[in-house]
């Protein structure tokens, strides 16, 4: 999982291959709740360099946020694979994290002493037909 950073077409940030944190600290920001471990993290990061995110709007979805970027309100960092089906491409740039932390290793955690529910074992098979998951 690839945490990225969404601007604007014609951000001034927009043609960079990467941006670094610190850079994206002096931008509006659109964030997500508090709570979610997506913005722990960042805040906790802005922190460690002495800086705060700047935030705009919060909203309760990267999906929000994905169409608030595209109407030119802010910026945004969002995972990657959210942006394979989103409609309006041609609205946002999205620009590589450069930090370490912005790729994410997710994991799902089971009991092992006591049966899987056919849900769970259903999305655990697609994971590794798709080569998403090592087991």
């Amino acid at each position: 999982d690839e945490l990225v950073v969404l601007l604007p077409v014609g951000h001034v940030l927009a043609n960079r291959k990467q941006i670094a944190f610190s850079e994206l600290l002096e931008t509006s920001f659109i964030g997500l709740p508090e709570n979610t471990s997506q913005m722990k993290l960042l805040n906790r990061e802005a922190l460690e360099i002495g800086k705060s995110l700047r935030i705009r709007f919060q909203v309760k979805s990267n999906e929000v946020a994905i169409s608030m970027v595209a109407a030119g309100i802010g910026t945004a960092v969002v995972p990657r694979c959210l942006l394979a089906s989103r409609p309006f491409p041609d609205r946002i740039v999205a620009v590589a994290l450069a930090e370490p932390w912005a790729t994410r290793n997710l994991r799902i955690c089971v009991r092992k002493d006591e049966p899987m529910p056919m849900q769970v074992r259903e999305l655990l098979d697609f994971l590794r037909s798709t080569g998403a998951a090592n087991s």
